[in-house]
């Protein structure tokens, strides 16, 4: 299916060993204030066994002239630009898309009405936008060793699923509604060359991927999860792109959780993970809380960023796994060489709302104490004329015995300087294994002037603790 929209209120099922295509066949174009033409046959035919790459080379590098009888057998020649194609995959034929520059009035400057008529369109008149609408009472499955493609934006409120052995790809992102339900009991990959919006609920035994395809003349793609209802589900769920997930009511319940070299952040507070295997940050891959989390005691000091159980929490060589506040649970904790498990500089800040002023180190003008922790923050500069050493305005907080609070920022003179105390971290395991590093440090102030964030707290409670890293 090409070049339509389909709205569906009832069943469409892709069975047996098969594969099956909607597919808008548009596969790059950049719409501008062009005049467009579709090649002539005569002078620009289908090319056939040629790759989606060769066809791209050729509206890439090279020039298109075309020419059209008309007018009792006058010829007409131009030079054509190449700005897009069509590529049809299934039968490997390349059509290339040419347009002449029209200068300021758009399609009128040609010499006749026939000839703009016959060869010209305007560029809202000539792209269409198809699309997919699965409705509230649709159904859309693949089954059996099917493998249904989709390239069409698709619209769900009702059920789009996999069942055992079948395969569904959907390529030009996703928008689900809050009673769209997503249920993967084969395989499911989405997101594509188009961005993703999902709401509704996500079920199922199987897996779910996640991921992101560079397009020609497409920005890069993303998916947001707002409020997924994912709750006592066996789902292999992996990233390989950048998600936003906001907060859920309800903690995500499933049996893998993988950043497979994607980006996750997660936007509001309090987001808990049970997950029956592994919570693995591949390498390549960052899983991390939107930096403006960091709050006081006064406001949210219960809140936190991350409540992770898992039987296996692996940090792969080269993953990042950053937060202001949070839990790891897991019967077994890893942190591999080159990974990192880190809340440096995302503890108490200036540069944040809700921050109780007066906690800070004590500014000076030639040089501003550290901020406070577990002591004293750093003596500030001193001359001939203030003998004394000036250290940071609040005294110690904490619990020597149960590290669990944020470190507070350097005295400075603006409230948008970069100091921030250090974040905390909670990890409980049997063995936790840090070949890496674990961090929870003060941020480093650019300004001379200013004093440097105190370090936050990790609080790590295991049977076993080995490794050749650092803490």
């Amino acid at each position: 299916v090409r070049q339509a929209s389909i709205i569906n209120y009832g069943a469409i099922i892709a069975s047996g060993n098969q594969y099956w295509t909607f597919n808008q066949s548009l596969y790059a174009f950049e719409a501008s204030q062009y005049c467009l033409q579709d090649s002539p046959v005569e002078d620009a035919p289908t090319i056939f066994n040629i790759s989606v790459e060769d066809c791209g080379y050729r509206c890439a590098h090279l020039p298109i002239r075309l020419t059209r009888m008309m007018e009792a057998q006058r010829f007409y020649q131009d030079a054509y630009e190449c700005r897009g194609f069509l590529y049809n995959k299934d039968i490997a034929a390349c059509k290339l898309v040419a347009v002449q520059l029209d200068g300021t009035d758009l399609c009128s400057n040609f010499r006749t009405t026939i000839r703009a008529y016959g060869i010209y369109s305007k560029v809202d008149q000539w792209l269409p936008n198809p699309m997919i609408n699965n409705t509230v009472s649709g159904t859309i499955t693949a089954m059996n060793a099917a493998s249904l493609e989709v390239s069409l934006t698709l619209h769900n409120s009702g059920l789009l699923q996999t069942l055992y052995g079948g395969s569904l790809v959907l390529r030009a992102g996703v928008v689900q509604s809050p009673a769209g339900v997503i249920q993967s009991n084969g395989s499911m990959s989405l997101g594509g060359y188009l961005s993703s919006d999902i709401s509704g609920a996500f079920k199922g035994n199987g897996s779910i991927s996640v991921f992101s395809e560079e397009m020609l003349y497409y920005p890069k793609s993303s998916t947001i999860f707002h409020a997924i209802d994912m709750d006592n589900t066996g789902l292999t769920l992996s990233f390989s792109s950048e998600v936003t997930v906001f907060q859920s009511l309800q903690p995500y319940q499933l049996k893998n959780w993988i950043v497979d070299g994607g980006q996750v952040t997660v936007f509001n507070a309090s987001l808990a993970i049970l997950v029956s295997e592994n919570f693995v940050v591949k390498s390549g891959g960052t899983m991390k809380s939107w930096d403006g989390i960091v709050s006081d005691d006064s406001g949210c000091g219960s809140c936190f960023d991350f409540n992770i159980t898992s039987y296996n929490f692996i940090n792969e060589p080269f993953s990042t796994f950053s937060l202001s506040y949070g839990f790891v649970s897991a019967t077994n904790v890893v942190v591999d060489s080159d990974g990192m498990m880190t809340c440096s500089h995302r503890g108490y800040s200036l540069r944040y709302p809700g921050f109780s002023s007066g906690l800070e180190g004590s500014y000076r003008f030639l040089g501003s104490s550290g901020g406070g922790h577990a002591g004293l923050g750093g003596a500030g500069y001193r001359d001939y004329l203030d003998p004394f050493p000036l250290y940071s305005a609040v005294t110690e907080h904490g619990n020597f015995f149960v590290a669990s609070t944020w470190g507070y920022p350097g005295g400075v003179w603006a409230d948008a300087m970069d100091n921030s105390g250090g974040g905390r971290l909670f990890i409980s395991a049997n063995s936790v294994t840090v070949n890496g590093l674990v961090e929870c440090d003060g941020q480093t102030p650019i300004n001379s002037i200013a004093g440097g964030g105190a370090g936050g707290s990790v609080h790590i409670e295991s049977q076993t603790l080995a490794g050749a890293g650092a803490i």
